[in-house]
């Protein structure tokens, strides 16, 4: 019997609590006014998600220990294992992480499957010359190059090639050192068998820093955006506004 064909990518939502905030829920809702594909929450054991499938009842559940949902920290090291993706493995060719602090404007997801990288995340203008990050336990310099691709928050990674790159990496002090994006984009700009996207089919994916720049670059929006209530609100608000209206229409009860 022959395998079944992979379907091309499946929507990963993350979410910890029982209960979105309102722009949580209007980053969700917004997946099913766009038609997005195999919206999956990946949650918790034993948190109640009884609200968001009421609001949505083919939303798809994927469930880890609650130790991975503790913090900033546990969450980036589930995605740095090989035992985040294999659940997906053998059903979808590609992943899209989508965190409730992103919103999309637009779906072309599958055009970006179709051009074939390994990992898609929003451009970083400056790149990284001693790789500082936020989270690391301490700056380490492995190289001199610099990458700028991208953030993982509105992400989309093939499944084969993070496995075969986790698994090849597994003892490297990039996992242990660099937060998940920061791991991926790394090795999308050096290694022969791992390829992230270019910075600019990165901004025309996702933006979250210097958008205005970007968009000068690309000459068009993004498919969508990461940190709107932390980065550049000037920016995206006026976006947001205009698909609220829209997503109150559809959703009045909400």
């Amino acid at each position: 019997m022959s395998p079944t064909p992979l379907q091309r990518y499946v929507t990963v939502v993350p979410v910890y609590k029982s209960r979105p905030s309102q722009a949580e829920l209007l980053s969700l809702l917004q997946l099913r006014v766009l038609e997005v594909q195999n919206v999956t929450l990946v949650c918790p054991e034993g948190l109640d998600i009884g609200y968001y499938l009421e609001l949505w009842a083919e939303l798809q559940v994927q469930r880890f220990s609650p130790e991975h949902f503790a913090s900033v920290q546990s969450y980036n090291n589930l995605v740095l294992q090989t035992a985040f993706y294999q659940p997906f493995a053998n059903h979808y060719e590609y992943l899209l992480i989508y965190q409730l602090d992103a919103f999309l404007l637009s779906n072309q997801i599958l055009q970006f499957c179709d051009q074939g990288f390994d990992y898609y995340g929003a451009p970083w203008k400056s790149g990284f010359p001693e790789y500082r990050f936020a989270f690391n336990h301490w700056p380490i310099k492995i190289n001199a190059k610099r990458f700028h691709v991208g953030n993982g928050g509105l992400s989309l990674r093939k499944i084969a090639s993070s496995l075969d790159l986790l698994q090849r990496k597994a003892n490297h002090i990039s996992k242990t050192f660099f937060m998940e994006d920061a791991f991926f984009g790394y090795w999308g700009a050096i290694d022969p068998h791992f390829h992230a996207c270019s910075t600019l089919t990165a901004a025309k994916f996702s933006l979250e820093m210097d958008p205005q720049y970007w968009i000068e670059k690309t000459g068009r929006l993004p498919m969508g955006f990461h940190g709107f209530e932390v980065w550049h609100q000037d920016f995206y608000n006026p976006l947001l506004q205009e698909s609220y209206t829209k997503l109150f229409e559809t959703y009045p009860q909400h």
